[in-house]
């Protein structure tokens, strides 16, 4: 039988998952196991300090035997985008600086020093 859950809405993932988690009064580390991480790893998600990855929401999701979009709908939309914690934005940064490296831009060569 499906648990029913009441989060308040527009809230962040981790906000989301520590309201999942204390919801069903779990600890972190029987999250984190259920998503794959180390208790580490998930807390700092938890915290806003590390950006889950699709397949950890999908494990947590299934866990929890709720939809992808049951828990999308709690979360802010905007928190959905924000650039800082962007696995692309990161990917973006670290092209463009090695790029910058390979074309000898001399100011990226005084920064790495």
């Amino acid at each position: 039988m499906r648990k029913h859950f009441y989060i308040c809405l527009m809230a962040t993932v981790g906000q989301t998952l520590q309201a999942l988690r204390d919801s069903r009064g779990l600890s972190g580390s029987t999250i984190a196991k259920a998503a794959g991480l180390s208790i580490g790893s998930y807390l700092n998600i938890e915290r806003g300090q590390r950006e889950a990855s699709f397949i950890v929401i999908f494990r947590i999701c299934r866990f929890y035997e709720i939809s992808l979009q049951e828990f999308a709908d709690i979360v802010d939309p905007q928190e959905l985008e924000r650039p800082e914690l962007s696995s692309i934005r990161f990917m973006e940064k670290r092209n463009a600086k090695a790029l910058s490296l390979l074309q000898g831009d001399t100011n990226s060569e005084a920064r790495a020093r």
